[in-house]
Parts: structure tokens; C-alpha cells; sequence
């Protein structure tokens, strides 16, 4: 959530530091948000989400690999950042942006197989 997004002003909120937990350095800032920020960060995926159905599926299907392709070329810097901030070996922050990676890759790959077939709604024509 940045300013743009943020319910209140971005000088209004407070934030955590993110640390390493085995130099204590910080590696990063993040907003603290209460139930309001959550409750509208959750009506504006609702907001949005009638563009996102009304898109085509192979067009979906596409946006979904490309976020899959996307963790695998930043692989090495999510994992540096992962290892920073939980302190999880590197192999095993890489093993973690492949669960991700390949999570979305499937899901486009089920997406574009479920598009292939047409689904009947009981109740419509």
C-alpha cells in the first residue's frame, strides 16, 4: 500500500521496521494498518474486480503466466529479500519464489484448460 492507495495520508502512518534477524539491520519499512485500511484495501478488489471478470480468459490466463515468469526473473533478489527478513537459508527462500512462481504458472496453465470447455450454469441458458 502506498500513498496513492493508503486510506489516510502517508505521513499519518506509522511504520515498522523490517529487520534481519540475524544482523538486526533494517531492511525495509512497512505501513501499519488497522481494520479500516483493510476493509478498504477489500472493497477496492471488489471495485475492480467486475474489469478483471470482464476480460477475456486467455487474456487472464496470460496476465497470470506473466506474473509467474516475472518471480522467476527476479529469483535471486526475492530470495536475498526473504533470507534478510526471515532469516531463511537462500536455497530454501529460492525453493520459496519457485513455490510461488509455479503456483501462478499452473493456475494460468488450469485457467486456459477450464477456458477450453464449456461450463454450464444450471438456472441460464
Amino acid at each position: 500500500m502506498n500513498a496513492q492507495t493508503s486510506p489516510r495520508p502517508a505521513a499519518d502512518l506509522q511504520m515498522l521496521d523490517v529487520q534481519d534477524p540475524a544482523t538486526d539491520d533494517v531492511v525495509g519499512r512497512v505501513p501499519i494498518l488497522g481494520p479500516a485500511a483493510v476493509k478498504d484495501g477489500i472493497e477496492r478488489v471488489r471495485e475492480a474486480q467486475p474489469s478483471w471478470a470482464a476480460r477475456d480468459v486467455g487474456d487472464r490466463a496470460a496476465i497470470v503466466a506473466e506474473i509467474a515468469r516475472t518471480l522467476r526473473s527476479h529469483r535471486a533478489d526475492l530470495a536475498r529479500l526473504i533470507t534478510a527478513e526471515q532469516g531463511k537459508p537462500f536455497r530454501e527462500a529460492e525453493a520459496e519464489v519457485d513455490y510461488a512462481a509455479d503456483f501462478f504458472r499452473v493456475a494460468a496453465r488450469e485457467v486456459r484448460a477450464l477456458a477450453a470447455e464449456p461450463v454450464e450454469v444450471p438456472g441460464k441458458s
